[in-house]
């Protein structure tokens, strides 16, 4: 992302007509603030590429005689896609398909079978993009699910692809704005989570020659709960699961088009699951403590 200050048209070339007058017109709308709501046409197709690392590190305690602390476990993904508008709605929802053109995994945990890749390569899923950056109805292959649903992942996926997942304000915004956004999910197996995030528009910017609005997004997640499974011997235990977690998301929005041009994202992940042995006679012994912390980097950007 080419960082500009201050007046950044005379940094065009004042030989350019052309150019003068495309950056005449930016500043223009900047001046009336920008919407960072996507406006599509049918058939209209976006080319991304992406990659993105995480690393994990996880801990058992105490230790029984077939766990052990595990060593950081690093993923490396690189993903080229092709988003298209199926259809536009009246709402200003968008109907898209994703389909994924190229991808490459590196894991430095060696797998016991290839990767598999080319069950991902080809394939395509499609959904709807709401106007506030959310996203819902997907409908992905029935090998991609899990237990019938749409995972985690696919969904961070589509929402970082098509905007930045936050809520994005209903009106036009100019520099110097700040808005706050708040949803809740649920991932099978862990609490409902809550994620907050406060975004704030930085300034204008440029990306391959277009005027884009730099948004600055700061994010925290929460969510834990305590289950008491029962049997028909009684409570044999009680668990408690949390999670939480942090980042930055550093994004760029066409001024005239509000589509996502280009994204620098980082965050941090820690999850917590206590399992307290209640059937047990005797001194109340030590829970044991699953501990996971994740970091996760990724670019995204547009291509030709």
């Amino acid at each position: 992302m080419t960082r500009t200050r201050g007046c950044w048209l005379f940094g065009l070339g004042l030989g350019s007509v052309g150019l003068l007058l495309a950056g005449t017109i930016a500043l223009v709308l900047a001046a009336e603030g920008v919407l960072l709501i996507p406006r599509l046409e049918t058939g209209q197709r976006i080319r991304y590429h992406m990659q993105f690392t995480v690393e994990t590190e996880s801990t058992l305690n105490p230790l029984g005689q077939t766990a052990e602390s595990g060593a950081p476990i690093r993923l490396g993904v690189d993903m080229t896609w092709q988003m298209e508008a199926l259809e536009v709605e009246p709402s200003g929802n968008v109907r898209l398909r994703a389909e994924i053109e190229a991808l490459s995994i590196e894991s430095s945990v060696p797998s016991a079978r290839p990767s598999p890749v080319e069950d991902f390569v080809g394939q395509s899923v499609t959904y709807r993009l709401l106007a506030d950056g959310g996203v819902d109805n997907i409908q992905a292959p029935a090998e991609w699910l899990e237990d019938g649903q749409p995972p985690a992942w696919l969904r961070t996926w589509l929402e970082q692809a098509s905007g930045d997942g936050a809520a994005q304000p209903s009106g036009a915004v100019l520099p110097g704005d700040r808005w706050q956004g708040e949803k809740e999910f649920e991932v099978p197996g862990w609490p409902r989570q809550r994620l907050t995030s406060e975004s704030e528009y930085l300034r204008d910017e440029e990306f391959n020659g277009q005027a884009c609005a730099a948004i600055l997004t700061r994010f925290e997640l929460a969510g834990a709960d305590s289950h008491v499974p029962e049997s028909a011997a009684g409570p044999q235990a009680a668990i408690e699961r949390s999670v939480d977690g942090d980042g930055s998301r550093l994004s760029c929005y066409d001024h005239r088009t509000g589509l996502l041009l280009e994204s620098t994202q980082k965050s941090r992940e820690h999850i917590r699951l206590e399992i307290l042995d209640r059937g047990r006679k005797g001194a109340a012994p030590a829970p044991t403590v699953l501990e996971s912390r994740t970091t996760t980097e990724s670019h995204l950007r547009v291509v030709n």
